[in-house]
């Protein structure tokens, strides 16, 4: 199974709960959890504004449970041979191949590639794109690599201050995926 490196602290994320949400004492019950996510990778082709022409890449995360997208990477004049290990890229992100925890709950993916509404976030993704590096006319390459992966999270189990108990989902990497 490709699960994400680690790179937050588990005590720092129970202090952050418990700063967000104001409670008096520390969460008791944590469990770890692994969640499914598509890593994919697209080839571009664009124009400068001299009219060069540029190739890159660009590498994104779908949730295989809900249908949220997020560009993790855009790479100008970059080829990502290796898109499990974007560390070479600015974005502190390896994958490697591991087991879980034996106590860990692993999610199944709802999801699969087939209905990923890739191209059409890809689209609208090109003004996002051709504005922020500074490109024209982006056409992306119709064949987009897809790798099952699993984000590491823990589930905290806590009680509010009105008596009663939520649950939050605590990313334990640091990679932010946000709905556009």
């Amino acid at each position: 199974m490709l699960i994400v490196d680690q790179t937050a602290e588990r005590n720092a994320a129970l202090q952050a709960l418990m700063k967000t949400h104001r409670l008096k004492k520390e969460p008791s019950r944590v469990r770890d959890v692994y969640r499914p996510f598509w890593l994919g990778k697209a080839l571009y082709r664009a124009e400068t504004r001299g009219r060069q022409t540029v190739d890159g890449t660009v590498i994104f995360l779908a949730d295989a449970r809900i249908l949220s997208w997020s560009i993790i990477g855009a790479y100008q004049h970059r080829m990502v041979s290796d898109m499990l290990d974007l560390r070479d890229h600015q974005v502190n992100f390896t994958v490697r191949e591991r087991d879980p925890e034996e106590s860990a709950e692993v999610l199944e993916p709802l999801l699969t590639q087939e209905e990923l509404s890739t191209r059409s976030r890809l689209l609208a993704s090109r003004r996002l794109l051709a504005r922020s590096m500074k490109l024209g006319r982006i056409v992306f390459c119709d064949d987009v690599e897809y790798r099952l992966i699993y984000r590491p999270y823990w589930e905290i189990e806590y009680e509010t201050r009105r008596g009663g108990t939520d649950v939050a989902l605590v990313s334990r990497d640091d990679i932010l995926v946000r709905k556009r």
